[in-house]
């Protein structure tokens, strides 16, 4: 389950970032749901049932998901490495093919059929720009 939690955080990362601008602060990744902290100037609370369908959307389009390790100087062209360490001198990177790719390190499913439904529980605030969401996949 975890694998396929964790490929739904990647989709959902990249439909907030294509509509809003805000960074990742924390992510607690279960056996049977994930909740990851975004900070954003936007309430997100709003928008709950929109990115449900936006990534639902993505994961019915059973697009193949690869992992690979390449040079940190290949990496710094292609993603995001913000929160690489900066002696980490390869970087493992996930691409959902033709959809995002992301510096990550944490197991993922090979094709986004293999998800199930993504439902969010809930959308809480918790502070000053500070949205939390939990979501389940079925």
């Amino acid at each position: 389950m975890k694998s396929q939690l964790h490929t739904t955080e990647h989709i959902l990362f990249t439909t907030l970032m294509k509509k809003f601008s805000l960074k990742t602060k924390a992510m607690e990744l279960r056996d049977d749901f994930c909740r990851v902290a975004y900070e954003s100037d936007t309430d997100l609370r709003k928008f709950k049932s929109e990115l449900e369908n936006s990534v639902n959307e993505v994961i019915k389009k059973n697009l193949s998901v690869k992992s690979y390790v390449i040079d940190r100087s290949e990496a710094s062209n292609i993603v995001g490495l913000e929160l690489v360490p900066k002696n980490a001198q390869k970087i493992d990177v996930s691409e959902i093919i033709g959809f995002n790719k992301l510096a990550c390190v944490g197991p993922h499913v090979d094709n986004t059929s293999k998800i199930g439904k993504f439902n969010i529980i809930k959308i809480s605030k918790k502070g000053k720009n500070c949205y939390s969401i939990k979501f389940i996949v079925k």
